[in-house]
């Protein structure tokens, strides 16, 4: 939400648990950041979000977790949009 903050960017944050995903939609509204920031249910290597579909991909300290770890990484991979001249 401080990338939505700070740019005014769109962001849509990807977690397994229901409680994260219920505290962050809290926290979203009390900040007025509801229209730019969307919360899903998913996993690391399995987003649910569609391919090419973003940006930007920010993981803190969760990436170590999943196994495979290379899983992970091709996913995040898999719904960035390609970069031109990559």
């Amino acid at each position: 939400m401080a990338a939505a903050q700070a740019t005014g960017a769109r962001v849509i944050g990807v977690d397994f648990s229901e409680v994260a995903l219920s505290t962050a939609r809290a926290a979203a509204a009390d900040l007025r950041l509801s229209d730019r920031a969307q919360f899903v249910r998913g996993e690391l290597t399995a987003t649910g979000l569609d391919a090419a579909s973003v940006d930007a991909v920010l993981c803190i300290d969760s990436i170590q977790f999943a196994v495979p770890t290379r899983a992970a990484v091709a996913e995040c991979r898999r719904v960035l949009v390609p970069a031109a001249g990559w």
